[in-house]
């Protein structure tokens, strides 16, 4: 999926820490369009409204909600970075570099080179940091780490990708937010337990997608943008809404176990409450939204 955006990043004088009251008017303006559906696929509409179904089901609901969401390196000469979390229950990251082999890198963590100019590391970035010299790429990417950063391993780790990255290079991050829309009463229950877990027993940012762009603003990023595309849910949603219902359900049959440990569930009843959740796709227009964010290190 390409995320980039249509035409080169141009100044836009986001090169300064945000003021709390600037942070707040940012804030409002994302909830302006925050539940607004953002389609990839051209043959969806651009607008949309909940099923008679779902508008029935969600006005008994009186109790407020949590939200969340019921859940390639680039090369480019010598200069790319990509780091990609596999999953919340895994301290694993995967790190490809594709500086050429260089005594300056540290050897002391696992490294596996199957190309000249390419390198890859198996670490915990959140113990170790990131092994490449400071201003060592143009281009660094991160993508589907939220499951497994706490907010302050979130400011750890921005400020290693700020490291690394060249003066006047930039940073990509790639981001679910955890807040799927138009769910029914089941997918919405297993979402509000799911987003309850994540942010009260892991201390996890299940909706860190949303404000990505804040975050790097905050860290010193200028010409910082933001893009949002929905990924629909079912059969409604065509062929992308098909093959991201089937992303999810192979993720929750791999993932089962462990969702069912940090629900306090067996892994039999996490599988039977997607289950739940599966059989009210048919009659919701669910959806889920990623956001990609760039940002510029200033050449001073």
């Amino acid at each position: 999926m390409d995320l980039l955006p249509d035409q080169e990043l141009e100044n836009n004088n986001h090169g300064i820490t945000l003021s709390s009251s600037e942070i707040q008017s940012h804030h409002q303006s994302i909830d302006q369009s925050y539940f607004n559906f953002s389609p990839l696929h051209p043959m969806l509409p651009t607008s949309m409204s909940s099923s008679t179904w779902h508008q029935q089901q969600q006005q008994q609901r009186s109790q407020p909600t949590v939200n969340s969401s019921g859940i390639s390196p680039s090369t480019d000469g010598s200069s790319t970075y990509m780091t990609e979390s596999v999953s919340s229950s895994s301290s694993y990251s995967g790190y490809y570099s594709t500086l050429s082999n260089s005594s300056s890198k540290s050897r002391t963590l696992p490294c596996r080179s199957p190309f000249s100019n390419l390198d890859i590391y198996a670490l915990d970035v959140r113990e170790y940091g990131l092994p490449f010299p400071d201003n060592s790429f143009y281009f660094v990417m991160q993508r589907l780490s939220t499951p497994a950063y706490t907010n302050q391993n979130w400011k750890f780790v921005v400020s290693e990708l700020i490291r690394v990255t060249q003066p006047g290079g930039f940073i990509q991050l790639v981001e679910i937010d955890y807040n799927s829309q138009n769910l029914g009463p089941a997918g919405q229950a297993w979402q509000d337990k799911l987003c309850q877990v994540m942010a009260k027993t892991k201390k996890l940012d299940p909706h860190m997608a949303s404000h990505m762009d804040i975050v790097l603003e905050e860290n010193g990023l200028v010409n910082v943008k933001k893009k949002k595309i929905s990924m629909p849910f079912g059969p409604w949603g065509l062929d992308i809404g098909v093959l991201w219902q089937q992303n999810l359900e192979a993720f929750i049959e791999a993932s089962a176990p462990a969702l069912g440990q940090a629900l306090g569930i067996s892994s039999e009843e996490c599988k039977a409450m997607w289950q739940d959740f599966k059989d009210e796709l048919v009659h919701v227009k669910a959806f889920t939204n990623v956001y990609a964010v760039w940002g510029q290190k200033p050449l001073v």
